[in-house]
């Protein structure tokens, strides 16, 4: 029989983010696989806990999904993600259930993917967050030990050195090599999706590779899953890119059928995507959150090199993406500037206006980003608008 179709257990460590040097609380959280949609989470904790502030926010997934099979646990709802309360004791583990079907909400990561082979991706960021000890909060320092079911491949993501951790994975497929890029299709996703991704994921990645002189050294997981793709009208695609790993989500009976709009989208969303884990790897600190319309941008004009370097878009197709892009970024600005827009919290032209900052420079987006990059190790922090404005000149 072969290795991975025997029950895994596989373990790595995934610290959780914050400032270096922080106290941290060092948890094994076990992931066990029940059936094909229900899970038990036990956590154990080197030190006893008496609490657990968590990270993302979830929508109703704990609240309302999660069974505390712990004694006198309670889940306590907040501004913020959430807290579990220890019963109002320490513990040094506990243990929860809860099932694929559990809620969420549409701005919050999708807590199970559904592949329709039996796979399941699961988000271990909703797990891991903060410690309440004797000495205040800590964070997390975080093992997970994946148990799948007989015949399961088990995949964690790869280790993050900043950022959530991101989805691991439970089913019976094997991930196929591209350029640095682990696929994982869902087999019952539409003739022309499949196409699309078989297309557009290794086509984009060659250039990528090769343009910022990068190799993906983590072999990040991409992960297409086909949800419930007739149980709802219109589309959805839900996902992105994560700390090393690519999620993307369909559902909707829209998709059933190859429509030349959608596909265009799609094939630049997986570009756009796939750009963000190469730009991730260029750089030794995390994306500047303040300034979106650096890395958004960014991935925006990469991802239409990339398509119209591979022959997927013709010259046309991107000239007319360019004029699409000034008209969306002239009404999202309403006047104002990029940066008074994104400081108002109106994002809307984050995406439209950063494309354009590369794409009417003299300056190739490939080389811009190599250069932002080493402006940014050379001075050992995080890139700014003005490292940026630098390498657009001529």
């Amino acid at each position: 029989m072969a290795k991975w179709m025997v029950r895994i257990l596989f373990l790595a460590v995934l610290a959780c983010t914050g400032e270096v040097g922080a106290a941290k609380v060092r948890a094994e959280i076990q992931v066990a696989r029940l059936d094909e949609d229900r899970w038990r989470v036990l956590y154990r904790f080197e030190n006893s806990v008496e609490a657990l502030q968590f990270v993302t926010r979830a929508g109703a997934f704990r609240s309302d999904g999660w069974l505390l099979e712990t004694p006198g646990c309670v889940f306590e709802e907040g501004e913020g993600a959430g807290k579990l309360l220890l019963s109002g004791k320490a513990r040094n583990s506990f243990s929860v259930l809860f099932a694929s079907d559990s809620s969420f909400e549409a701005d919050t990561y999708m807590p199970v993917a559904r592949f329709s082979d039996g796979g399941r991706a699961l988000f271990l960021g909703h797990l891991w967050g903060e410690a309440k000890t004797e000495q205040g909060w800590q964070l997390l320092e975080c093992s997970f030990v994946l148990d799948g079911l007989e015949g399961d491949l088990t995949l964690l993501p790869a280790l993050p050195a900043f950022g959530d951790p991101a989805y691991a994975f439970f089913g019976p497929q094997e991930p196929r090599e591209h350029n640095g890029l682990r696929l994982l299709i869902d087999p019952a996703l539409p003739a022309w999706i499949l196409d699309t991704v078989e297309q557009v994921a290794p086509a984009a990645s060659a250039v990528y590779r090769n343009e910022l002189q990068l190799e993906l050294t983590d072999r990040p997981l991409a992960l297409f899953a086909a949800g419930m793709l007739h149980a709802a009208e219109g589309y959805s695609i839900k996902g992105g890119a994560l700390a090393g790993q690519f999620m993307m989500h369909f559902q909707g009976r829209d998709l059933l059928e190859e429509q030349p709009s959608l596909k265009q989208g799609l094939q630049k969303l997986i570009a756009h995507e796939l750009a963000h884990l190469w730009q991730e790897q260029s750089l030794d600190t995390p994306f500047a959150s303040h300034l979106p319309w650096i890395h958004e941008g960014g991935a925006e004009a990469k991802a239409v090199s990339a398509l119209t370097r591979a022959g997927i878009w013709s010259e046309a197709d991107s000239a007319a993406f360019s004029v699409s892009m000034a008209s969306a970024c002239e009404r999202a600005l309403e006047g104002r500037s990029l940066k008074a827009a994104v400081g108002e919290g109106d994002f809307a032209a984050v995406y439209p206006c950063g494309y354009l900052l590369y794409a009417h420079s003299p300056v190739p987006v490939f080389q811009a980003w190599r250069q932002l990059a080493s402006r940014s190790r050379q001075a050992d922090g995080p890139y700014t608008a003005a490292m940026l404005e630098t390498v657009l000149q001529p």
